[in-house]
């Protein structure tokens, strides 16, 4: 019996996911390991339907249809001080997010002009924060840092729900 189309999709994102955890374990080990990291940016998802109306709303102009993860956004977002102050996400947290980004909550940052994509975890809130960023002198729609933040962060007047 052959798989429907959607079947076979549902496979190949699940598939892609599980390499871009991979991915992310290997990036997050070299950092933690204090080697020599390689600079890496991978694929991470497309970008939301949501976050495309709010970007075309609010006439910012993005490069990419694809949100990506580099090594030195996810190098900032676990330093040693956001983990000795408990704001740094576990290297699980990172590992999930190709499988949890869809169900993410997405919130507009007005002030920064930046996407907050929250997830909730065992009584935490997860703050994944994307948007334009210049790497390597080419912009494009990425993960600009990442933590552990209060839930009442999110009910700040310049911050929009969007999904």
């Amino acid at each position: 019996m052959a798989a429907t189309k959607e079947c076979r999709e549902k496979i190949e994102k699940l598939q892609n996911n599980t390499a871009t955890s991979c991915k992310i374990s290997d990036i997050i080990n070299q950092i933690q390991k204090g080697g020599r990291r390689e600079y890496v940016t991978i694929p991470l998802s497309t970008i939301d339907k949501q976050v495309l109306n709010v970007l075309r709303r609010e006439k910012i102009e993005i490069n990419a249809k694809e949100i990506t993860l580099s090594t030195d956004r996810i190098s900032h977002s676990i330093r040693p001080f956001k983990v000795t102050n408990e704001k740094a996400l576990t290297k699980e947290d990172f590992i999930k997010l190709p499988f949890v980004i869809d169900e993410c909550s997405i919130f507009f940052d007005h002030d920064h002009k930046n996407f907050w994509y929250i997830y909730e975890k065992n009584g935490k809130t997860l703050k994944y924060v994307f948007g334009n960023y210049k790497i390597k002198g080419k912009e494009t729609f990425t993960l600009i840092t990442a933590g552990v933040i209060d839930e009442r962060n999110l009910l700040q007047t310049e911050i929009e729900k969007i999904k």
